[in-house]
């Protein structure tokens, strides 16, 4: 029987049960009941065992990316989340980010999957106001 969901790279912010992450805290917060260290590359949970995984801003951080994308769909048995920055947006610059994404190669990565992709925006605070694309949103059923 599926377990209700899994939070791949949760970093403070939880929203599965169990969370995973590479670097979880630090030292800034104690490590959480449902919380397990591993590498999204190689998830040690078996196969189609999640009813929903997250992966949110994520695999922009991942060398090799496509091994963690199939590792999510290996453990999932039904939907999966993952929200990636948009390379327009200014968040693409952060430090540790290994790659940055449009569109178009986003709807690429996903075309074997069964999947719909949003692409969130958001403001700058300038004047003119300026909108620009945020971050993008994949949702996959498996």
């Amino acid at each position: 029987m599926p377990l209700a969901s899994l939070d791949v790279g949760c970093g403070i912010k939880m929203h599965g049960a169990p969370n995973t992450d590479v670097n979880c805290g630090l030292g800034k917060q104690k490590f959480w009941n449902n919380f397990i260290r591993c590498d999204a590359r190689y998830l040690p949970f078996r196969n189609k065992i999640f009813k929903v995984v997250y992966c949110h801003h994520v695999l922009e951080h991942i060398q090799d990316y496509k091994k963690a994308l199939l590792e999510l769909v290996r453990v999932t048995d039904g939907l999966i989340e993952i929200k990636l920055p948009h390379v327009l947006s200014k968040i693409r610059r952060y430090k540790g980010h290994k790659h940055s994404f449009n569109l178009k190669g986003v709807k690429k990565l996903f075309k074997n999957f069964k999947c719909y992709i949003t692409v969130n925006y958001r403001g700058l605070n300038r004047f003119p106001p300026l909108v620009l694309p945020y971050e993008m949103v994949v949702k996959i059923r498996t």
